[in-house]
């Protein structure tokens, strides 16, 4: 058995005695799968419900324990990204789609009523958590008179509020299960960085099939949906320029960040491609004035490096200088303000999206709500449910009183990576991943500005992680306030 304090209360966690059998229990369970097994065959002639039965087993299992449950979001987080979309009537969600989701909702309603209602702990330990609280409250609320209206889908808010679960779940339990420096940390940790390789490995794939199938170079689309994850990987690269002093120990760091910034190309996102210059730049001036020499010398000499490296590849390879001219004509046309064609098209849907909101600017509309958009191309009329601007669709759902209270949380979060970036009590390592979070929940809210990022629980997801990181920060503050750690490591960063 084993506890965990926090200032608000024990929470216990009987994960290892739960999973602790003793002979007769393995033996009736072992009976148990076998009578399944059998009963399977006889009812159905094969083994999927007993497939079944074991996969209820395996989400119960994760649900009930929270490392896993957070390890769970990060892995269906990924498959989400990687499987293949197929082309559903209506574009209604696939059976992967609904089982995935519904294991995502299971573990959100379970840890909320577990910890609020059967425990009696208060989910809210910090200004942002509470108004992130009242947020999701306020959003029911407001979801639930607005499907009295017309064009809007209980299916649409319901898959709406899931994708803004994490930011209310994950840290919850990231604050109540992980401690700083643990081995869980050292595995989520690594579970990011490896979800963010395989989603740069893949956005390349994707990109060249991409091209393969497009007749002119304006067809080719961008890699993938998982962009954001890419410039986590850039600014947690950055971040580790600037501080380990031996050059041979920052190779690796070169190479993540060289790695990041091809998932970025190829993403063919040109809020992303304004935010990441904006945030690597913004990494360094967070730190001391050697550190940001030291950043700006191995930045260039990483840059170099890519120089060398790309020319071979740009003159032996076809394919890699049509993504080159792609990516040097979509950044071009970031500065065509007025006449680009598809920034036009979005200050129309603009236009219209806020028209709606003028129509109910305090309650909103409720998630699920669409609103009507004319095409300046083909000239016709469509609904949408979601936009390109993060901050109006926050503002269309909720209203200005949901807006305040969602930015609210986020800015306080955001205030509170920077108290704990100037309290210095920390090492190295944890420095490192402040300074990297700090940066990526400030360039979040850059692509917010034209990209539908709140709208993706694929991108909020890191943004739940590093708001639970934060809280375990202050609470390892609290726990060690008589005996500050030393701020660097010597052995590590030389």
């Amino acid at each position: 058995m084993r506890i965990l304090n926090t200032n608000q209360g024990a929470i216990i966690d009987r994960s290892a005695e739960r999973f602790s059998l003793s002979a007769i229990q393995q033996f009736l369970l072992g009976g148990v799968v076998v009578l399944a097994a059998a009963a399977s065959l006889f009812f159905t002639n094969s083994l999927i419900l007993l497939a079944a039965l074991l996969g209820a087993a395996v989400v119960f299992a994760v649900v009930q324990n929270g490392v896993s449950s957070i390890f769970a979001f990060i892995v269906i987080n990924v498959a989400l990204t990687l499987r293949p979309h197929e082309d559903t009537i209506g574009g209604a969600p696939t059976m992967l789609d609904l089982l995935l989701g519904m294991v995502l909702a299971a573990i959100a309603c379970y840890w909320i009523v577990r910890l609020r209602f059967l425990e009696r702990q208060d989910l809210s330990h910090s200004l942002g958590q509470l108004l992130m609280a009242l947020f999701v409250v306020w959003s029911v609320i407001v979801t639930s008179i607005g499907l009295f209206g017309d064009h809007t889908s209980l299916n649409n808010a319901l898959r709406e509020m899931l994708n803004l679960s994490p930011l209310l779940v994950l840290p919850i339990i990231y604050s109540r299960f992980v401690k700083l420096d643990s081995r869980a940390e050292r595995w989520l940790f690594a579970c990011v960085l490896i979800s963010g390789l395989l989603m740069v490995g893949w956005n390349y794939f994707h990109m060249r099939s991409n091209m393969l199938r497009a007749y002119y170079l304006y067809q080719v689309k961008g890699a993938g949906l998982e962009d954001m994850l890419s410039g986590l990987l850039v600014l947690v690269a950055t971040s580790l320029l600037m501080t380990v002093r031996s050059f041979w120990k920052t190779l690796p760091a070169m190479l993540l960040f060289l790695l990041g910034m091809l998932g970025i190309v190829i993403c063919l996102s040109r809020t992303l491609y304004i935010a990441i210059f904006v945030c690597v730049a913004f990494v360094v001036w967070l730190g001391t004035r050697q550190e940001r020499w030291r950043g700006i010398r191995r930045l260039i000499i990483a840059v170099c490096i890519s120089i060398a490296v790309v020319i071979p590849i740009y003159f032996s390879s076809r394919a890699f200088r049509l993504l080159l001219v792609r990516y040097g004509l979509r950044f071009i046309s970031s500065q065509h303000l007025g006449t680009d064609l598809s920034l036009r098209m979005r200050y129309t849907e603009w236009g219209y999206e806020w028209h709606n909101i003028l129509q109910s600017p305090l309650l909103g509309h409720g998630f699920g709500a669409q609103f009507r958009v004319f095409d300046i191309v083909e000239h016709v009329n469509y609904w949408m449910s979601f936009s390109h601007s993060s901050y109006l669709y926050i503002i269309f759902k909720t209203g200005f009183i949901g807006a305040s209270l969602f930015g609210g949380a986020y800015f306080s979060f955001l205030i509170k990576g920077f108290r704990l970036l100037r309290c210095g009590n920390f090492t190295v390592r944890t420095i490192i991943i402040i300074r990297a979070s700090i940066v990526y929940l400030v360039a979040t809210l850059i692509c917010a500005y034209a990209s539908p990022v709140l709208d993706s629980k694929t991108d909020l997801i890191w943004v739940g992680l590093i708001w639970g990181y934060f809280l375990v920060l202050e609470r390892h503050l609290r726990e060690q306030h008589a005996s500050p750690l030393p701020i660097l490591e010597e052995e590590w960063v030389e």
